[in-house]
């Protein structure tokens, strides 16, 4: 559906049933309501956002270069019907 709001309120906008199809679209005062291009403004935060705590960063993963008969050796990998899967994958 189109979204139309008949009604003669200062948000209503459309018609149903018209013959002028594209006169009774309402959609784009909308998305420009939505964008903030409608030209309003909004009330500015009274508070200043508080900045939420900071984690430590993520140690980088570890990057191994092996064979895969390697990686099943020292346990990083196993096996299964011919294949090598790693570990935590």
């Amino acid at each position: 559906g189109t979204p139309v709001a008949p009604g003669g309120g200062p948000e209503q906008c459309g018609a149903t049933g018209t013959q002028h199809f594209i006169a009774s679209i309402c959609s784009s005062y909308w998305i420009t309501k939505f964008f903030g291009l409608d030209g309003t403004t909004t009330e500015p935060p009274t508070e200043p956002p508080v900045d939420p705590p900071t984690d430590p960063p993520t140690p980088p993963a570890a990057c191994w270069t092996a064979s895969n008969y390697e990686h099943v050796r020292t346990g990083r990998a196993t096996t299964t019907g011919g294949y090598v899967y790693a570990k935590g994958s």
